[in-house]
């Protein structure tokens, strides 16, 4: 089901049922329940294979357990060979910062956290203390701040939650017209295992006990102001959760696109009168565009959620203008790999997940009947990284010989997109942050204008699905890059600046408040 579809179906699932007053665990589920069908049914997940949802779970819980245990050892090695920038909430700190656990790209010799970083930088200067904490079994060393890794105290947490969880009181549960709901969506034909509610019971109570695990810290930490990147996983959820007993602002911190169309930010028509504990009190947004989209539902919710319009703080960094011995680094290291193509053009290829090796294939096939036009640089997604071996070794069966891999991936996606001329995807948000540089994209998702509107308005984006027409819209695309009429990395900049100084105004209205840090018990 694509994603229009989708919230189609999910909002007039919240006309017809109390969605906003369902209640377990004294918390309110929704979120979990809009996400969790979200991931089970989006057409970008593929995951709505209900003959196979057996043999799936079994295996899920095998690669759990694994990961676990090579976590544990990764981060005992991590721990001991980064030791000087592991943190500790043992001092105050005026922000806290929550990591997605995978957004660090190598800045020289060191792992910069590329969305909560900036931000932190930016409360130095102002004299303010943060504390940085980073979830999964990642472990990105060396450091460029410090952090905590907080993943063995999230397994341990699950673990028990696992092996202690009770199913509690029906009668303590707020679900009216529920089983209505679950057939609805069974006649909708969108794939639901919410007729057993013991899923949704144990994951409410697993986001408790991280936001216990949380407000343990807070105590500590005392901090004024929290953020997040991409809140809407149990970590994320359950940091709002800790926020909202506390008092404490929680800021979920834009790190990809958003829209009306994307369930976690978009068309939230049902929601409680003191809004969603799971949800962020402030969103920051890169644009007024995403702006837009938390506005066209949050009116009477301002208060609880409402959006904030900061840019993406990281861009900064890499201005047209800005001589930096950062920027130079990486310039030179590229403009060597274009020295030996000189008379071609460069195209970025973003490459997802498995679900695009399709996709890839016929990319390969356009590479090899191109290599006298255009230079590629196929650059993997974090979450992939595993596979640039993989990808290297089909390019090479392939005999392409007019690529560049290594550093595509490597190196920042912003050093690299100050020097390509077309950027070409399956649906990556990079969409956006090409147009920051200047530079046009084409998409070959079917779904792309949904996903990047924007975009394809203005024409910094076009479609294209056959070989014939990816080399026709690449080639498009190339001859309007020259005209790029506003410089809107400097814009960014002056709406970082703003945000700023609106957070360290709710930061000091907070500081003056006397707050008693009660509520979950530890």
């Amino acid at each position: 089901m694509n994603r229009q579809d989708f919230m189609d179906t999910v909002n007039k699932a919240e006309e017809q049922y109390p969605v906003e007053k369902w209640i377990i665990n004294d918390i309110h589920i929704w979120p979990i329940i809009r996400l969790s069908l979200y991931f089970q049914n989006a057409d970008e997940f593929k995951i709505n294979k209900k003959s196979k949802e057996a043999n799936r779970e079994v295996f899920a819980s095998i690669i759990r357990v694994i990961s676990i245990l090579t976590g544990g050892l990764r981060f005992g090695y991590s721990y001991l060979k980064d030791f000087r920038k592991n943190s500790k909430p043992n001092s105050q700190a005026d922000a806290v910062f929550l990591s997605d656990g995978i957004s660090y790209i190598k800045l020289k010799d060191t792992w910069y956290e590329k969305y909560c970083d900036p931000l932190a930088s930016l409360f130095n200067v102002n004299k303010l203390s943060y504390f940085l904490m980073t979830p999964f079994n990642k472990y990105f060393i060396p450091r460029n701040s410090p952090s905590m890794f907080i993943q063995p105290y999230i397994d341990y947490i699950k673990i028990k939650n696992a092996l202690y969880f009770k199913i509690h009181s029906p009668e303590d549960d707020k679900l009216d017209k529920f089983d209505d709901f679950v057939d609805y969506l069974k006649v909708n034909k969108l794939y639901t295992n919410l007729s057993d509610l013991k899923k949704i019971k144990m994951q409410a109570h697993q986001i408790i006990n991280i936001a216990r695990f949380y407000i343990k810290m807070f105590r500590k930490t005392k901090p004024s102001i929290c953020f997040s990147v991409g809140y809407y996983g149990n970590e994320g959820f359950a940091l709002n959760l800790a926020c909202r007993v506390l008092k404490i602002p929680s800021v979920d911190i834009q790190h990809g696109f958003q829209g009306d169309f994307h369930p976690a930010y978009g068309r939230w028509n049902r929601v409680p009168d003191k809004g969603y504990e799971l949800l962020p009190k402030i969103f920051w947004c890169w644009s007024n565009y995403e702006a837009t989209t938390i506005n066209g539902w949050n009116k009477n919710h301002l208060k609880w959620h409402e959006p904030l319009v900061g840019g993406n703080p990281f861009l900064h960094l890499w201005q047209p203008e800005n001589d930096d011995d950062i920027i130079n680094y990486y310039d030179d290291k590229i403009i060597k790999i274009k020295n030996c193509c000189l008379d071609l053009k460069h195209v970025l290829y973003t490459i997802g997940g498995d679900e695009e090796y399709d996709e890839l294939n016929k990319i390969i096939e356009i590479a090899k009947n191109t290599e006298k036009s255009f230079h590629w640089w196929f650059r993997l997604h974090p979450n992939y990284l595993n596979q640039k071996h993989k990808i290297n070794a089909i390019l090479r069966d392939n005999k392409i010989i007019s690529y560049e891999l290594d550093a595509a991936t490597d190196f920042p996606l912003f050093a690299v997109l100050r020097h390509i001329d077309v950027h070409l995807t399956y649906f990556s948000s990079t969409v956006i942050e090409a147009e920051l540089f200047g530079v046009p994209s084409v998409v070959m998702h079917k779904y792309g204008p949904m996903f990047f509107p924007e975009q394809f308005l203005s024409g910094w984006a076009i479609p294209a699905k056959t070989t014939n027409e990816i080399i026709s819209a690449i080639e498009h695309q190339i001859g309007k890059k020259n005209f790029l009429k506003e410089n809107k990395i400097s814009q960014n900049m002056c709406n970082t600046e703003k945000a700023i100084a609106h957070l360290l105004k709710l930061i000091k209205e907070n500081n003056k408040e006397k707050r008693t840090l009660t509520g979950l018990s530890a």
